[in-house]
């Protein structure tokens, strides 16, 4: 009876184990797309969404801090 207890809990331990790797790996593969998506895979440079998700932070900042708010955008695609 002592053994089955054992190799019990030693399946459920090790079914744990590989499931905390498992959760880890799925952790890191997400990050990685997230700072994949908002950078040009050619140049590492940030892209349009990474632009617009900052823009709106900034928007909202000036909106909590009542500020003025001065951008400039240059679009070189065709450089």
């Amino acid at each position: 009876m002592g053994n089955i207890f054992s190799w019990n809990v030693f399946v459920k331990t090790l079914f744990f184990i590989i499931i905390v790797v498992l959760i880890n790996v799925v952790k890191e593969m997400y990050i990685n797309e997230g700072k994949s998506a908002l950078t040009d895979a050619l140049t590492g440079v940030a892209n349009r969404r990474k632009f617009f998700n900052f823009l709106k932070m900034e928007i909202n900042r000036l909106k909590r801090y009542n500020t003025p708010f001065t951008i400039a955008y240059i679009d070189i695609d065709g450089f």
